[in-house]
């Protein structure tokens, strides 16, 4: 409640949501039929396909590199960040080998510099906290973050063990757990993707909640970010994959605004009040084919397997 102000969650509807959107990225209909959106969705894998294409293999270093990089994914462009960490790791695979490091006495500082400080905002900081991260790490839990974890830990208390690493705030401290959750690296109880604007508009639309007054938008996130995640946990949903869906549906569809479109690259046109039926069916062009629509080679059927494509 918000000085009278609140929303009103329907869960059945969510639900219906979260099936409908994870159906479409397993059957690679609408817009996920197409192999760009994959690329789109899931820039991280240009740096996971890089260590190991592989989804089995190297999860640990795969874990590691994660941990280390991911704090630079923050008010930057993530296709180029990724593009170019797959780039650098290629170049230098046992980068973060501590005994190597000491061996070569190679200044991490300036090879991280000249390999990212493009895309990376504030990249001094960047560096410091990545060399802070790496030491407090090696220190405590060797070189595999995933000891941070055990079996009784649930998202909240996960989030909680990250934030204590430089750089790491809850965004970006659930945003490593989606991707490893979404690569099946570890499994975290509690899991589920954080509504930012994208979720809650595709919300709204879909009558997973409904507005009662003018309630805060972080009361609204708070809130729909806890029902996302009792969601994916009773129905068994992939977090990651989930949050990835939704986001691109929201990124890609919704912002242009286009009954015409969303029929045709949304699986949520059924369920979003802001499709208009069409009524002159003889006078309505539904849409303009965008140019690049060809038959598209169809994706795999789960995220986790397609470490390596694109």
């Amino acid at each position: 409640m918000d000085n009278g102000n609140c929303i009103v969650l329907n869960e059945g509807r969510g639900v219906r949501v979260c099936g409908t959107v994870m159906s479409a990225i397993n059957n690679r209909e609408y817009l996920f039929s197409d192999p760009k959106t994959f690329n789109y969705m899931n820039p991280e894998n240009k740096l996971l396909s890089a260590i190991n294409p592989d989804r089995e293999k190297d999860k640990t270093k795969k874990a590691f590199w994660l941990f280390l990089t991911i704090i630079a994914d923050k008010l930057t462009d993530s296709t180029r960040l990724y593009s170019r960490l797959a780039e650098f790791y290629e170049k230098h695979p046992d980068f973060f080998d501590l005994e190597k490091l000491m061996k070569t006495e190679i200044d991490m500082s300036t090879e991280l510099k000249n390999g990212l400080g493009k895309v990376v905002h504030h990249p001094n900081q960047f560096i410091d906290n990545v060399k802070s991260n790496y030491v407090k790490l090696l220190s405590e839990y060797g070189p595999n973050p995933l000891k941070l974890f055990d079996e009784n830990d649930n998202c909240e208390s996960a989030i909680k063990k990250l934030k204590k690493f430089k750089g790491y705030d809850e965004g970006i401290a659930s945003l490593l757990l989606l991707f490893y959750s979404k690569y099946n690296i570890i499994d975290i109880q509690g899991l589920g993707p954080k509504a930012d604007r994208h979720k809650i508009r595709i919300s709204e639309s879909c009558g997973v909640y409904e507005r009662k007054g003018n309630p805060r938008v972080d009361n609204v996130s708070r809130q729909l970010s806890s029902l996302l995640r009792k969601i994916c946990t009773e129905e068994r949903i992939n977090a990651g994959m989930l949050d990835a869906g939704l986001w691109v549906i929201g990124s890609r569809v919704c912002v242009r605004k286009s009954t015409g479109y969303c029929r045709v690259f949304c699986p949520l046109d059924n369920l979003c009040n802001k499709i208009q039926p069409i009524t002159d069916k003889k006078n309505t062009r539904l849409y303009d084919p965008p140019r690049e629509r060809k038959t598209q080679q169809l994706l795999p059927l789960n995220f986790s397997s397609l470490v390596g494509a694109g």
